[in-house]
């Protein structure tokens, strides 16, 4: 993550230090072990990483479970770096170690979701559970079957659930490995207690409305088909939700549905405004 808040690299454990009691000391606390597998990550925020890390101080490498030091390299290749380097050092660094390690975390992401998604339908269709896949993968499914090479990854699993099942979808997902929270006013499941509500599950309920100023309600669980083994949301129920959210990413992923030819000039007769509306914009100017 390269918010505002603490950096995390995914290879250092980084705790608040004390304020250091003078500046050369504080320079001295500035070290961040950066992993090989996200040195690609430093390109875009070093600057601001190192602006953030100054009242930080360097803990035990995850690589090996100890202490390293300036400029060391500890027995699993676990590199320190430190804030002084310039972006050429930078830029060799990255040449020499950055490449294959940032690729085989984009793939190990794919398929953390696809691993996910897979868990959560099978748990949850041994438990006769009625669900719909609903989000980014209903809309990659459904684009999938006119041109898989149009499709787009997504980071999210929705689903959408019956609100009277959800004791019975807590349990199935539950034995699955998944954990239920509430955060934000959103139901979903982490994967495992530990999870990120970014990797996690996120459930819509059927027949409510996610927000009071959506001009519908969610469709209901019976909207769906059955797509290799797994409940995904009917096509014009799935536009109905992407319409009614419209936010960036809806807007991407309807286009994504026209530029395959799912969806075409007949579509917005299908609906009333505003969506018909929202669905008119996007056919007349795909390009924006």
């Amino acid at each position: 993550s390269m918010g505002l808040g603490r950096p995390d690299f995914g290879c250092s454990d980084l705790s608040p230090s004390p304020r250091a009691p003078n500046k050369a000391a504080n320079s001295r606390m500035k070290w961040l072990s950066i992993g090989r597998g996200c040195l690609r990550a430093i390109r875009q925020a070093f600057a601001a990483a190192f602006a953030e890390v100054t009242s930080w101080h360097l803990g035990a490498c995850r690589g090996c479970g100890t202490a390293c030091s300036r400029n060391d390299v500890c027995s699993l290749g676990f590199t320190v770096y430190n804030s002084s380097m310039d972006q050429e050092q930078i830029d060799d660094l990255l040449r020499e170690q950055g490449g294959p390690y940032v690729f085989d975390r984009m793939f190990s992401a794919v398929e953390k979701v696809r691993e996910r998604l897979e868990r959560a339908c099978q748990a949850l269709n041994s438990a006769d559970v009625p669900y719909a896949v609903i989000g980014g993968n209903a809309v990659a499914a459904w684009v999938a079957t006119r041109d898989e090479g149009a499709v787009r990854n997504t980071r999210d699993v929705d689903i959408l659930l019956d609100p009277k099942d959800a004791d019975a979808a807590t349990v199935a997902l539950e034995a699955a490995g998944f954990h239920r929270v509430l955060t934000m006013g959103v139901t979903m499941f982490l994967d495992g207690e530990d999870g990120k509500p970014s990797e996690a599950v996120h459930v819509i309920w059927a027949g409510q409305k996610v927000k009071d100023s959506y001009p519908v309600a969610a469709p209901e669980v019976g909207q769906s088909r059955d797509i290799e083994q797994k409940k995904v949301i009917e096509l014009e129920a799935l536009l109905t939700m992407k319409l009614v959210s419209f936010r960036r990413k809806d807007q991407v992923h309807v286009l994504d549905m026209i530029g395959v030819g799912l969806i075409d000039e007949t579509w917005p007769a299908k609906f009333t405004p505003p969506l018909a509306n929202r669905l008119q914009e996007l056919l007349d100017d795909p390009d924006g």
